[in-house]
């Protein structure tokens, strides 16, 4: 199979020619004119029963996703006093959103977390 080599992009309006720049740039472009949708990880806190978890979930409106489990919408987490995102990842379609919340979800997903934001969770602790 032959392979065709393009010369690099001419320089766009808001992005730059450098190739290597070029596939970045052009997926966060993209990404503005596209739906997002996310996969968060909340940290919950219960002060009174001394408990806290990682709730992990997919959304298409992070922001008002936060709002709502704040607001003791959400029924899984309206026990909890403090809520706090701690970590989210974006995705192209609902289908790779909802995949990886649900891979964060099993003891592997757990452990990735964790190791994840180690470094925000050990400043919580000092």
């Amino acid at each position: 199979m032959a392979q065709h080599h393009l010369p690099p992009p001419k320089a766009q309006e808001g992005i730059e020619a450098d190739p290597l720049k070029y596939d970045l740039q052009k997926q966060i472009f993209l990404a503005d004119k596209e739906k997002m949708f996310y996969t968060y990880i909340l940290r919950c806190t219960d002060t009174k029963r001394k408990r806290r978890k990682f709730y992990v979930g997919a959304t298409e409106n992070l922001e008002k996703r936060i709002i709502n489990h704040k607001s003791k919408s959400i029924k899984t987490t309206k026990s909890f006093d403090k809520i706090e995102l701690v970590y989210y990842e974006v995705c192209f379609n609902k289908t790779d959103a909802i995949r990886r919340e649900l891979k964060l979800k099993t003891g592997f997903g757990r452990g990735y977390i964790k190791r994840r934001i180690e470094s925000y969770l050990k400043s919580l602790r000092d």
